[in-house]
């Protein structure tokens, strides 16, 4: 059953076992191995203070796609956004934002065209990535209307829930009381 100095899985090499039952050079080499697996990433700084509210789940890195949909939003959102009554963003806690204008922008379709389909397919990945994109704009322009004189107090910006507006074709009421009833209406 491999004593000391009896051949490794029935091989004819002899080869000497340290403590552990193992071969000394094989356990050199998984340490080596396992020392790489182990080593973590370097400290990345995250630019969104509220990012492991919006993505619980998942590490700030810039280069993953819910990083690079929240930075691509940032600047369409600094253009887009009116004034925001604070008080009552931090009582509401939400935002709405309607599909059609973000599908009808020109400059957010021609940089990114595939914005229909990560609507559709990966939304809630796109409503977080739009939140957490929201807050850092909000929580900036706050900053710097701070900076200018134009407001007295920072708001904490709450983690804020974006709702999308107009998102599917309208059911026309006569389908919609037809199908709760169970009866078909004639047109």
């Amino acid at each position: 059953m491999g004593g000391r100095g009896r051949p490794w899985r029935g091989g004819s090499r002899w080869r000497p076992y340290n403590r552990r039952g193992g071969s000394s050079s094989s356990n050199r080499s998984q340490s080596s191995q396992h020392s790489t697996v182990t080593q973590l990433p370097e400290e990345i700084s995250c630019p969104y203070s509220l990012w492991k509210d919006y993505f619980p789940g998942e590490a700030y890195n810039p280069l993953s796609e819910s990083a690079r949909l929240a930075k691509f939003f940032e600047p369409f959102l600094q253009d887009n956004l009116g004034f925001i009554d604070l008080e009552i963003l931090e009582c509401s806690k939400s935002y709405e934002m309607d599909y059609a204008d973000l599908v009808n922008n020109y400059a957010l379709m021609q940089a990114l065209p595939e914005l229909p389909s990560i609507l559709k397919n990966k939304s809630e990945m796109f409503l977080s990535a739009m939140g957490v994109a929201f807050t850092k704009v909000v929580g900036d322009r706050q900053v710097t209307m701070h900076a200018n004189g134009t407001e007295e107090v920072i708001h904490d910006v709450p983690c804020t829930t974006i709702r999308l507006q107009n998102t599917g074709t309208p059911i026309p009421f006569s389908s919609l009381k037809a199908s709760y009833y169970g009866i078909e209406l004639a047109s």
